[in-house]
């Protein structure tokens, strides 16, 4: 886990220096920010600390988590490697929000998001209830629950480990240690109405297919402007299903790769 996480160290402060998107200001006091959390995360690895909240300063965000390691994990992806495009909209459906790090992110760039949050895990869900209220975020209406191609109730699969645990969601890909819930599951499409979507991002570790499938049959697809998504390749299922949405998406629009590694590409899909 250890040399995992200097690769992710690595690449989150290379992301903050050749970021287009942040200005030199915000890239100091993000690097300052980035250090003081670097000396955290060696605290936890080490002297086995305990902390449930931080500051990031250079955003004025006070962020609640219940996993510092799993929190650092999903800061550097969102704040530093340059994962989310910081677009200027006025609508984003953030599915599988987990503790709202993208709703924040996202905020900090256009204030009067309007925002429709959903995540399943009661623990994520208080969190990001709790990081919504103590940094006065409005505009934000939240949904506990999972999205999929249908609606009633569905086993979700929560995987017991520090950063593994981003991996749970209602397909189980990996052989871990595990617990299973009940969730609510609903259909994106019920809550599209026309010209709201601006972004929609997806992280829902291999659901994303069924969330796909609802759109395109729904015909919502036709009303999303652009899709940030991460797809899952733990098997050839997977694999064989999420090329048949990749040429649907390059059929109705622009798709480009963001990053890519052996089992999970993140995609930048966007409307013709």
């Amino acid at each position: 886990m250890i040399v995992k996480t200097l690769v992710n160290v690595y690449q989150g402060i290379k992301g903050i220096l050749i970021s287009k998107y942040l200005s030199p200001q915000l890239k100091g006091r993000l690097l300052v920010d980035y250090f003081r959390l670097t000396l955290i995360l060696a605290k936890i690895f080490f002297l086995k600390a305990k902390i449930n909240q931080v500051t990031i300063k250079s955003f004025n965000y006070k962020i609640n988590f219940d996993n510092f390691i799993t929190f650092f994990y999903l800061f550097n992806e969102i704040f530093c490697k340059g994962v989310y495009i910081p677009l200027q909209i006025n609508t984003l459906y953030d599915v599988g929000a987990n503790i709202g790090l993208v709703t924040l992110w996202y905020k900090f760039f256009n204030p009067h998001l309007k925002v429709l949050a959903f995540e399943p895990v009661k623990e994520n869900y208080e969190y990001l209830l709790k990081n919504l209220k103590d940094n006065h975020i409005n505009n934000v209406r939240t949904y506990k629950m999972a999205l999929s191609d249908k609606k009633g109730t569905a086993d979700f699969f929560v995987i017991s480990d520090d950063i593994q645990s981003l991996d749970s969601g209602l397909v189980l890909n990996q052989n871990l240690p595990h617990y299973v819930f009940k969730t609510k599951v609903a259909k994106l499409s019920d809550f599209i109405k026309n010209g709201q979507a601006k972004l929609v991002k997806i992280d829902v570790e291999g659901a994303e297919i069924n969330i796909f499938r609802d759109l395109f049959k729904s015909g919502k697809i036709k009303l999303v402007k652009n899709i940030i998504f991460e797809s899952h390749f733990f098997n050839e299922k997977q694999k064989r299903e999420m090329t048949k949405v990749f040429v649907k998406l390059r059929q109705k629009g622009t798709l480009a790769t963001i990053t890519n590694s052996r089992f999970t590409n993140i995609s930048y899909y966007q409307k013709k």
